[in-house]
C-alpha cells in the first residue's frame, strides 16, 4: 500500500526575466512502513521537494497524494490542519533531544518560555505552549511594527541563550517566528487566526529559519 504518491512534480521560480527549475518531473512512491532518505548535493532541490511533500509549498505542476489526500485540493486552512495531523518535520530541536535527552530538552523549552514570558509580562498579552516545541504569544493593543520588534527581540534572546544543537557546525539553537496582526471582530474565527499565524511561521522556515516573518493579509475566501 502506497502512503505517498508523487507524479511528475515540477517546481519553477522566477528570477528576473529567467525561470529557474528546482524540480523537473519527479516521480516518487513510498509504501506504508517504508523508510526513505532523500539525498543530493546542495541546491539539488531536496528542501523544495520536502516543502511540497509537507504541504508547506505547492508544485508548479504535478500531483502529490499522501494517505489518500490530494494536497492540491486543500485550502490553506485545510493544509495547515493536514500538516499538524499528518506531517512531522524533524527540526533542530529533535536533534537537541536526541543528543542531550528529553530531560534536557524539556529544560531547554522551559528556558525558551522564560525568555518569551519576559517579553509579554509587562504587556497585555499571554503565552501558551501550543504543542511540542511550538508556542503561541497573544499581544493586545500592539501594531504590526511593534509586534514584529517584540518577536525579533525574542528571536535574539533565544539565539544568545547559550544552547547548542547537534547540527552543522554545532550551531546555537534558534527559533523561527511567524507574526500575524489583525483587529478582531465578532466574525473573526480563531482557527483562521491560528492558520494565518501558522503560514507566517512556515514562511520563516522556508526563508532559512532563525528569522521573523510578518503577515497582515487574510487568506482568500474559498469558493
Amino acid at each position: 500500500m502506497n502512503i505517498l504518491l508523487c507524479e511528475k512534480i515540477c517546481k519553477t521560480y522566477s528570477s528576473g526575466n529567467n525561470q529557474v527549475t528546482a524540480l523537473d518531473g519527479i516521480d516518487l512512491t513510498v509504501s506504508k512502513g517504508e523508510f526513505v532518505a532523500i539525498v543530493g548535493a546542495s541546491g539539488s532541490g531536496k528542501s523544495t521537494l520536502l516543502h511540497i511533500l509537507g504541504s508547506v509549498d505547492k508544485p508548479t505542476s504535478g500531483t502529490v497524494i499522501i494517505d489518500g489526500t490530494d494536497l492540491s485540493k486543500l485550502s490553506p486552512t485545510q493544509a495547515a490542519i493536514f500538516r499538524r495531523r499528518k506531517v512531522g518535520f524533524i527540526d533542530y530541536f529533535k536533534q537537541y533531544n536526541d543528543r542531550f535527552g528529553h530531560i534536557s530538552g524539556d529544560q531547554c523549552l522551559r528556558t525558551f518560555a522564560g525568555f518569551m514570558e519576559k517579553e509579554v509580562q509587562n504587556r497585555s498579552g499571554s503565552l501558551i505552549r501550543y504543542g511540542g516545541e511550538e508556542f503561541l504569544v497573544f499581544l493586545f493593543g500592539q501594531d504590526a511594527e511593534e509586534a514584529e520588534e517584540i518577536a525579533e527581540h525574542m528571536r535574539r534572546s533565544v539565539e544568545s541563550g547559550g544552547y547548542i544543537c547537534d547540527g552543522p557546525g554545532n550551531s546555537p539553537v534558534t527559533v523561527s517566528i511567524g507574526v500575524y496582526k489583525e483587529c478582531p471582530s465578532a466574525e473573526t474565527l480563531f482557527k483562521e487566526f491560528i492558520t494565518l499565524a501558522d503560514s507566517a511561521l512556515y514562511e520563516a522556515k522556508r526563508c532559512g529559519r532563525n528569522c521573523v516573518k510578518l503577515k497582515t493579509s487574510k487568506l482568500p475566501q474559498q469558493t
